[in-house]
């Protein structure tokens, strides 16, 4: 399942510099329930920040990147 969330930039990479916190996961565009949460727990050596996930109470495998709003494997 592909995941999205409302905070960071429409298009280009969210920078752990621009990160005030947990961000909510959403399945789709304008949904307004979130399904989960994205933690930061660092960033790449570009600043990129790198995220955990947590669905629906059960964290998912792998780190993540938030690029042009979407999760992808990091």
């Amino acid at each position: 399942m592909r995941y999205i969330t409302s905070a960071g930039p429409a298009h280009g990479a969210l920078l752990r510099r621009d990160v005030a916190g947990p961000i909510d996961v959403i399945v789709a565009r304008g949904e307004g329930t979130p399904v989960g949460t994205a933690f930061c727990t660092g960033a790449n050596r570009a600043g990129v920040a790198i995220w955990r996930l947590s669905i629906r109470g059960r964290d998912l495998p792998g780190p993540c990147v938030v690029l042009h709003r979407s999760f992808r494997s990091a």
